[in-house]
């Protein structure tokens, strides 16, 4: 009877046990066929100013059961800087909940707007893990682009060809408040082709306070006050070699600049200066160009350059006093320079994408200016 009654026991404990397995949560449930899941497509885009952009995951089939899809988040976009997703990742992992009867799947990526130049960004979105009624299809990556609305339509290169022998090509680099870091270039001439690398660099202000040009070979410094800039000094074997002094009008226009060059016995000489004159509107109408006669010991007018007549347009390489400091905010159409003797007549023709950007700019006159410059942006 003792040995009945432990047999009954021992196949209750073995059947309580065989439930229990049937009863754990996480067990596939035989009758329920996953169906495979894929992204609806394996890219897009969307500039961080729009808002946010719906991710699709479709199913082979509607879901047969309850399940649940593990999408891990990558790309070199800060996650919780740059952009979130609703449902929230954790820990770098997104869990789509699947239903009974779904057909899809959906997260949202919401950007963020800053007025910061980050430079355009990727986010990935990968399908790692689907259990219960799904299993992994093959699109199993989703790649958004998140385009910088502050770097959008920017220069990106710029290439001035003189003639065929004679080029100049400009590649750009900017920092977050889309100022200037880096102009990387490369310059062809009859004699062979020269690169190198110009870098500026600002305070905390965003004012430019130093420039060098391939590596040291030139550097300037800028020297601010008040807000303006006052002095711009040449550096050679960290010794200042010539300056220029500005002047400003009350519209803080320059409207003169004064070259110093060393005297060679530990002082300096004004060498030559110009004076600016600008239409009502603030651009630039005219540069004289004063030099030094050492016969006469006196300053004489040497150029005037004109810029008569401007069109509307954005400018994307304006003639600048100094860098940043941009005297021409619509298009030239052309403009005169005239000397003792001789008058040079330049005419300047544009083209334009969609939208009033400058693609192209044809120069046409004497060979010195003469040329035809194309502008590539960051779209």
């Amino acid at each position: 009877m003792k040995h009945a009654l432990a047999s009954v026991m021992l196949l209750s404990l073995f059947t309580a046990c065989d439930d229990n397995e049937d009863n754990k949560p996480n067990k596939p449930d035989p009758t329920v066929v996953p169906v495979a899941v894929d992204y609806e497509t394996a890219e897009g885009q969307l500039a961080e100013d729009k808002g946010s952009f719906p991710v699709t995951i479709n199913f082979s089939d509607a879901a047969e059961g309850v399940g649940v899809i593990e999408v891990t988040v990558s790309g070199d976009a800060a996650y919780g800087t740059l952009y979130t997703t609703s449902p929230a990742a954790i820990d770098g992992m997104i869990l789509l909940n699947v239903e009974e009867g779904d057909t899809q799947a959906q997260l949202t990526v919401v950007v963020t707007d800053n007025a910061k130049l980050n430079g355009h960004k990727s986010a990935a979105f990968s399908i790692t893990g689907a259990t219960g009624g799904v299993a992994l299809g093959e699109v199993l990556e989703f790649v958004l682009a998140v385009k910088d609305d502050e770097l959008l339509h920017k220069p990106q290169e710029m290439v001035k060809v003189g003639s065929v022998a004679n080029q100049l090509k400009n590649t750009y680099e900017y920092n977050e408040d889309g100022q200037v870091t880096k102009i990387h270039w490369e310059s062809k001439s009859p004699f062979g082709t020269t690169t190198g690398t110009d870098e500026y660099f600002y305070n905390i202000d965003g004012q430019i306070t130093r420039y060098v040009r391939a590596g040291g070979a030139i550097e300037t410094n800028y020297v601010w006050e008040n807000g303006l800039m006052v002095r711009q000094e040449r550096i050679q074997s960290e010794a200042i070699v010539s300056y220029f002094e500005y002047e400003y009008n009350a519209n803080k226009e320059i409207i003169k600049s004064n070259n110093y060059f060393s005297d060679g016995v530990g002082g300096f000489r004004l060498d030559s200066y110009s004076e600016y004159a600008y239409h009502d509107d603030g651009n630039l109408h005219e540069i004289t160009y004063y030099s030094f006669d050492p016969g006469d010991e006196v300053f004489v007018k040497s150029t005037v350059t004109a810029y008569d007549t401007y069109v509307e347009g954005k400018n994307p390489a304006p003639l600048e006093l100094f860098p940043g400091h941009a005297v021409q905010k619509k298009l030239p159409t052309g403009y005169t320079r005239t000397s003792a003797s001789e008058v040079q007549e330049y005419q300047v023709a544009y083209e334009f994408l969609d939208g009033g950007t400058v693609s192209k700019k044809t120069i046409t006159g004497p060979i010195a200016d003469a040329g035809v410059t194309s502008y590539t942006y960051f779209d």
